[in-house]
């Protein structure tokens, strides 16, 4: 991990004086990345959108990237949604709707941090 941290470091040292969001799954990659950048000192928060489509799945996945970012100090967001009901409701594709939904949370959530 340090060659990687190192290369974000050089790369991205733009990003040190900002407030910066990880869109988080609980997978590796977004939790790497979480580290890196709480490593580097740099202000980091977590935004996460459980979907409640892979029932105590999904629920796991929030919980666990909820306890990393209280281990390691980072503020964590959530929006929480039932977006099967949602479909029923609506119609349409989960991948756009889902897509849809997490784009929305995201601008809402940084025009209220500006």
């Amino acid at each position: 991990m340090t060659n990687l941290k190192c290369l974000i470091e050089q790369n991205w040292n733009f990003l040190s004086a900002k407030k910066n969001f990880v869109a988080c799954s609980a997978g590796v990659d977004s939790t790497t990345l979480l580290s890196i950048f709480k490593s580097l000192g740099w202000h980091v928060e977590a935004i996460h959108v459980n979907y409640h489509l892979r029932g105590e799945d999904s629920n796991k996945d929030q919980q666990h990237i909820e306890l990393f970012c209280k281990k390691n100090n980072i503020p964590f967001h959530l929006k929480s949604i039932d977006l099967g009901k949602q479909l029923k409701e609506k119609k349409g594709n989960l991948q756009e709707e889902a897509r849809k939904v997490r784009y929305e949370f995201f601008e809402t959530f940084i025009q209220q941090c500006e």
